[in-house]
């Protein structure tokens, strides 16, 4: 895929940003963290290739769950944050001894999925309603094997993308023994994985349209990215950086930059064109805040601090348009 001149730098790149992924942090052992309840008022929604119209509204708790056996109700029985971020789920999802990042809920709220890294080893995991309940987390057994994070369930509720630290199948070509790959929703649970391409941190709207981090040279970009025959192609730079969080309507864009970890924004104009970069250091958040997802509601905006995964309001965003 690259020549050969180029090679050392671009698996220098890529190994420098799935090290963000990671979280800035020491490992635990040199420091010292389908359904009978729906959570959205909406109804349970089947895999489809229409978009989602975006109306979901959750149904804010009165109080946080701490009985962790027993957790229930929307986000995970927490209590929905204001312009404050807060942690979420400590001690359920956010663990003192592990990095958690990277959220993504289903459409229809009745399953969480996040990656969990504790030493050297990182790997996805799932939370979801067993009768009203939200069960323990436990890693996907479908990536087994192999390292894997970042996991995204599209909006239409049809697949999810994750990326995969194992060899891409013969034939293909890539920098490093690592790739992005999907399963898709079956009536069983979920397909064997496929390969789809290059790149990292896979994000979508409810147009279908699916963001992504390119690697194509020494400077990643935030990409727009075509799906054809169920690979990625055709990548569109929108703007340097990395772990691109689209709104669900497709009206901003939260990212984070190489070598500066916090927070940037992007407002689509009305013709169809990216604004100017903000920067959201400043605007409430922490200075070290990157790995961001939205809830697929557009409620909520998730992110890494240090070692715990945090949401916010996005009013925090919104009011900045």
């Amino acid at each position: 895929m690259f020549k050969f001149l180029y090679r050392n730098i671009i698996l220098f790149v890529l190994v420098a940003i799935l090290s963000a992924c990671s979280v800035a942090t020491t490992s635990p052992e040199s420091a010292s963290p389908l359904v009978t309840n729906v959570l959205f008022t909406a109804t349970a929604i089947p895999p489809t290739s229409t978009p989602l119209p975006p109306t979901l509204t959750p149904i804010p708790s009165a109080t946080p769950t701490t009985d962790f056996a027993n957790l229930s109700g929307p986000y995970l029985g927490q209590v929905p944050p204001d312009l404050t971020p807060r942690i979420f789920a400590p001690g359920f999802i956010s663990l003192t001894y592990s990095v958690d990042y990277a959220a993504s809920f289903a459409p229809d709220g009745s399953e969480f999925y996040f990656t969990r890294r504790t030493g050297n080893s990182q790997n996805l995991y799932e939370s979801h309603l067993v009768d009203g309940i939200w069960s323990q987390p436990a890693p996907l057994p479908f990536s087994s094997g192999y390292n894997a994070h970042e996991p995204h369930v599209t909006l239409d509720n049809a697949a999810l993308y994750f990326g995969w630290f194992r060899p891409v199948p013969e034939g293909e070509s890539s920098a490093m023994d690592y790739g992005i790959w999907a399963v898709d929703r079956m009536a069983g649970g979920w397909s064997e994985p496929r390969y789809v391409g290059q790149g990292m941190y896979v994000n979508s709207d409810l147009n279908g349209q699916l963001y992504i981090t390119h690697q194509p040279t020494s400077s990643p970009a935030v990409a727009l990215v075509t799906l054809s025959a169920g690979r990625l192609t055709d990548y569109e730079r929108i703007t340097p950086g990395a772990h691109p969080a689209i709104a669900p309507d497709g009206s901003y864009l939260v990212y984070d930059r190489q070598g500066s970890d916090h927070l940037w924004v992007q407002f689509r104009l009305p013709d169809g064109t990216w604004g100017p970069a903000q920067e959201l250091n400043g605007e409430g958040f922490p200075q070290r805040a990157q790995i961001a997802s939205i809830s697929p509601d557009g409620l909520y905006l998730f992110f890494t601090d240090g070692n715990d995964l945090y949401w916010v309001s996005t009013e925090i965003i919104t009011t900045l348009k």
